[in-house]
């Protein structure tokens, strides 16, 4: 017997949910750890037609930028500019002309004599999306995407006690000059639908993105910018970089077993020795901790890996709002460097869960049976530096309220923030990675020569998203193509396209085998487990940003709510 579920959006229930609770364990040594916020209001930007800033040296502190507008950062161009209402979206010849110019952001600042011999870090939050970044004239690096962040180590280059001078060169050009556009991996913001969009046989073999959920279908909003924070962090040459907890099984007396992984930065020259001191304690409820044998470790010059095991008893599992508590731990880690007086910490929050899909489609939460009731997320907003974390939770609770315990977050990777009150709300996420919806199209064609180059940028990406993200329990899936999917009896396409002549098998896979082994596992559901496209067998179809039959999941008229079809036990 089949059941048809309308889920539709509560627009007048507000549900209260405990966001935070007290852990009752004492905390560990202090940071060591200093971060200094170079966001704000003193900001310069400029703009030059492509290729021109650097020909007249915009990277040098001699350059004159008195006639750059002041600027805040984070922030779009397109904000930053001082667009506002619907200016920002609807078409004009302002807006579509911000991505035809390259911008510079210029900024000063001074770093104190006392920080001289410790690890500085320029850090970005985000920059959206080809972004260059120079220090006192000297070029650092450059980073391409917008969905993770990245740093320099920049101690051996700062004027310490004298004012310090920093350029960003941010471009998004609508048409990428010697690539195809469906590299970019912006979300729906670069969607390019097969059949609909002017088609060339050579590169950029499209132009530009058509996405009828903005203003001018998609042709007038295309953000950019240093749209999160840029930060200065101090830390003693030894430094955490990342930790990651995941639950390896179950045991019969209550407990559970768990894994937990990180690296260790050495910036100095020569070998040292350091302790590492790992505590877990809890973060939403009351409890005891749980310390680990102190480790003795022997750090190489670079990055040096650890990990362990411990057994939490008588574990408080993350469960969704809806079967239970989604109770949360925090892992503290501090290293004591033998080479210095001092410690650095770092924290990881995570859940104790397990998640796995049977052949049959039905999911399973800490062993137990869950009924998935979903909806699509588009994204907390088009310019992705205004959500707050107010904004976010009024959204997820008004999602909780529609009673909902799970979500779609479409082709955005959000803030920070957003995957937090998940944790917290008790919502699972399915994250649909920035790709094209319906994949990367011609770049994975058989003439494409930068086809080795994207799937190599793309697998970076990728990395870079899952390991910011990883240590979430809301995050149930990874799916690396929105809306292509494989089609019966071989290939991929969708409805009535075919991308056969595209190798999305070996991409996909190589996404899949990325995902499990930052996940931790085999890819059974712990963790980090990959989608490879939302599609069910017969019995259930699951769509929820597209209007689909019960019966044969194909596009249907006149269904005004999203459906989901299953079989009932």
């Amino acid at each position: 017997m089949r059941t048809v579920i309308y889920v539709l959006l509560a627009t007048a229930i507000l549900l209260a949910y405990p966001l935070a609770g007290q852990g009752a364990a004492a905390a560990l040594p202090a940071a060591g750890l200093h971060e200094t916020l170079l966001s704000g209001g003193d900001w310069k930007l400029g703009s030059f037609e492509f290729g021109e800033g650097e020909r007249r040296a915009a990277f040098q502190a001699s350059f004159d930028d008195s006639g750059f507008r002041p600027a805040q950062v984070p922030g779009e161009v397109q904000l930053q500019l001082g667009l506002k209402g619907m200016d920002r979206y609807y078409q004009s010849k302002t807006l579509s002309l911000v991505n035809q110019k390259e911008w510079w952001y210029r900024k000063h600042f001074v770093v104190a004599k006392e920080d001289a011999g410790k690890l500085l870090r320029l850090k970005f939050e985000g920059g959206d999306y080809f972004v260059t970044v120079w220090l006192n004239g000297e070029k650092l690096g450059e980073h391409e995407g917008g969905s993770a962040s990245f740093w320099f180590d920049v101690s051996s280059k700062l004027k310490y006690s004298n004012e310090n001078y920093l350029a960003v060169k941010v471009t998004c050009p609508w048409v990428p000059e010697g690539r195809a556009f469906t590299e970019y991996l912006k979300g729906s913001f670069g969607l390019t639908i097969p059949g609909s969009v002017l088609k060339f046989p050579t590169l950029p073999y499209f132009l530009g993105p058509k996405w009828d959920g903005v203003p001018g279908y998609g042709n007038a909003v295309f953000p950019m910018g240093l749209y999160r924070d840029v930060k200065l962090v101090t830390s003693l040459p030894e430094v955490i970089t990342d930790l990651f907890v995941w639950t390896k099984a179950f045991n019969a007396d209550g407990s559970a077993t768990l894994r937990i992984s990180g690296k260790i930065l050495n910036a100095r020259p020569q070998e040292t020795s350091a302790t590492l001191d790992l505590e877990i304690v809890p973060e939403t409820f009351s409890g005891e901790p749980i310390a680990l044998p102190k480790q003795f470790l022997d750090l190489q010059p670079g990055e040096t890996n650890f990990d362990t095991e411990v057994v939490a008893k008588k574990a408080h599992l993350w469960w969704t709002w809806d079967l239970g508590r989604p109770d949360l731990y925090k892992l503290k880690a501090v290293i004591s460097p033998q080479s210095a007086g001092g410690t650095v910490s770092r924290e990881a929050v995570f859940g104790i869960r397990t998640i796995s899909r049977n052949p049959d489609m039905s999911y399973w939460l800490n062993g137990k049976r869950l009924f998935l009731k979903g909806a699509w997320y588009p994204m907390g907003d088009y310019y992705g530096s205004l959500p707050t974390r107010q904004i976010y939770e009024k959204d997820l609770i008004y999602y909780q309220a529609a009673n909902l315990n799970h979500i779609v977050n479409h082709t955005v990777v959000e803030k920070p923030e957003f995957y937090d009150l998940c944790d917290r709300l008790g919502i699972l996420v399915i994250v649909q990675m920035p790709f094209n919806q319906f994949g990367p199209l011609e770049v994975l064609g058989p003439s494409n020569p930068r086809k080795d180059i994207f799937v190599k940028n793309a697998l970076r990406q990728v990395d870079d998203i899952v390991t910011e993200h990883r240590n979430h329990p809301s995050i149930m899936e990874w799916a690396p193509l929105a809306e292509a999917h494989e089609k019966t009896g071989g290939g991929w396409g969708v409805g009535t396209a075919s991308f056969s002549n595209y190798d999305y098998d070996s991409f996909v896979q190589a996404i899949g085998k990325l995902v499990e082994k930052l996940g931790g596992h085999r890819g059974d559901g712990h963790r980090g487990w990959l989608s490879r496209a939302f599609q069910c067998p017969d019995g259930i179809r699951f769509r929820v940003w597209q209007r689909f039959s019960a019966r044969d999941g194909k596009p249907a008229e006149g269904i005004s709510a999203a459906r989901l079809v299953v079989d009932r036990e």
